[in-house]
């Protein structure tokens, strides 16, 4: 069988015909793991309001792992890397393998699952509680050792590459370096070595090299890593330095595709003026301002979009259904039991609907208030100052139901609160400060201040809101008087409704 039809070619949207060469990731596309991500949203909730808001987190893997080779071919290419350092195929094949596998522990509703359902289900009480609780990245790592042994059970009379995966860890140059930015029209690349990489196989990753699909998950330089020089191959995937990485060059250019909103930043011309320099990623004076752009689209997204007022609405109205369920159908049990956890995805709301169990009644009855949009009601929200901000980290519903004064009940369980922060990725900080630069025929790195590149660029990177959502469309006003009394006890500052 030649190389052309062992090739894997996706039809993408974005990035169009995206090609997988290596053995080691069809491997992992061809996973229940995998697979599962076809049947989760990318905006959860926000398909309720946005139509095309209808692609998943399978795409979006996709699109990741093939940013992730294109740029990783980029930094092997260049003649300026010591040859130490250089990207070697166990990279290479080690990044494709984390960049598919980052998104594998999303549930259901992608964020929604874990920012709202599971906080309330596992009894987060505290904003440090939610801090050090489970995300969706623990999740990936669990599902990602469930796929190494779901490969392991499914491959009958196979053994380890033993020598294979020893030469491969004593010479890893040896083997050969596929680019694979190339199209199946521009032709199939032919191996310079007599090694067969397609040979390499999940059965055959070690302690090594699960960490180190850990640790680019993480975003964070690996313990064992034999280089500090090394540590942009732990930027790529998921970058926690400067928060400038392939998943954000996925995610921002296809939610913006699906929604019909215009993007002016240009992710291909971050990666192709880029390099390594002192092991660390670095991007050429003249993309500054297309840093800030891509950062500035994050926050329109996020303020447009990700946090709709009715898009909150349903998501508070699924997450409320998942609670209600969840003594019966286990479903927050599911994150330590991945055999369980690969069969939950959105679909979990069409078996609770289906289900004539009386456990899940009110569950039902909140599914089919939202098919029929008797929504919870949007009550008012304010922009905290932001000298303000930590006062209200831990703002409880009691804390707006006992400013009501005038006649009929508000409860605590009546209201919803959202403490709402929008930020450039790195809560208050600039992320672009954290970003390094060089100059054309320069091989040293320096930082641009925000002055030098633009008077206009905001001086703050964060803003909190307070939002309060009713349950009950008949408690509206009186939740909305209940919450202009604490605004007033507060003395704080109501801006005008839009």
């Amino acid at each position: 069988m030649d190389r052309c039809t062992r090739e894997r070619i996706f039809k993408d949207e974005i990035h169009g015909q995206i090609a997988f060469i290596s053995g080691i990731c069809k491997q992992v596309i061809d996973t229940e793991s995998f697979q599962r991500l076809r049947d989760l949203k990318q905006l959860g909730s926000c398909y309720h309001v946005f139509p095309g808001a209808s692609h998943n987190r399978f795409e979006h893997c996709l699109g990741v792992a093939h940013l992730s080779k294109r740029w990783i071919d980029k930094f092997y290419h260049i003649g300026s890397m010591k040859e130490h350092n250089k990207p070697n195929f166990a990279d290479m094949y080690i990044l494709q393998v984390a960049a598919l596998c980052h998104d594998l522990g999303h549930g259901p509703f992608s964020h929604v699952f874990d920012n709202e359902f599971i906080p309330r289900a596992l009894n987060y009480r505290t904003p440090e509680e939610r801090k050090n609780g489970w995300t969706h990245e623990q999740g990936s790592k669990t599902m990602f050792e469930y796929m190494l042994e779901e490969t392991t059970n499914d491959i009958h009379g196979r053994t380890k590459n033993d020598d294979l995966v020893q030469l491969l860890h004593e010479k890893p140059n040896d083997f050969v370096n596929t680019p694979q930015t190339a199209t199946y029209s521009e032709g199939c690349f032919e191996p310079n070595h007599f090694y067969d990489y397609d040979g390499i196989s999940l059965l055959d990753f070690q302690k090594r090299e699960k960490q180190m699909v850990f640790d680019m998950i993480d975003g964070r330089i690996s313990n064992s890593e034999r280089s500090e020089e090394r540590q942009y191959l732990y930027q790529i995937v998921a970058n926690k330095f400067n928060s400038v990485d392939v998943d954000k060059f996925d995610y921002l250019t296809r939610d913006c595709q699906n929604l019909g909103l215009i993007s002016s930043y240009d992710s291909s011309r971050l990666m192709e003026f880029s390099r390594v320099i002192g092991g660390e990623i670095c991007f050429s004076s003249k993309e500054v301002y297309n840093l800030y752009e891509m950062f500035h689209t994050r926050y329109n997204l996020h303020k447009q979009v990700y946090t709709h007022r009715v898009g909150k609405s349903v998501e508070y109205m699924i997450t409320d259904a998942l609670v209600e369920a969840d003594p019966y159908l286990k479903i927050s049990e599911m994150i330590n039991h991945p055999e369980q956890y690969v069969h939950l995805s959105d679909s979990i709301l069409y078996r609770i609907e289906s289900s004539d169990a009386p456990e899940l009644e009110k569950s039902r009855q909140l599914l089919k208030r939202i098919k029929r949009r008797q929504l919870y009601k949007f009550v008012d929200e304010i922009i905290l100052p932001i000298d303000r901000h930590k006062e209200f980290e831990s703002l409880e519903e009691i804390d707006i139901t006992s400013c009501h004064n005038g006649d009929g009940e508000l409860l605590p369980s009546d209201i919803i609160i959202h403490n709402m922060a929008i930020n450039y990725a790195l809560k208050d900080k600039n992320p672009v400060d954290q970003c390094l630069f060089y100059k054309n025929g320069s091989d040293e790195s320096f930082k641009i201040a925000r002055e030098q590149v633009s008077y206009l660029i905001p001086s703050q990177f964060i803003e909190k809101y307070v939002r309060v959502f009713v349950r009950d469309v008949n408690k509206l006003d009186i939740a909305y008087s209940a919450f202009q009394n604490w605004i007033q006890r507060n003395r704080l500052q109501k801006q005008i409704n839009i």
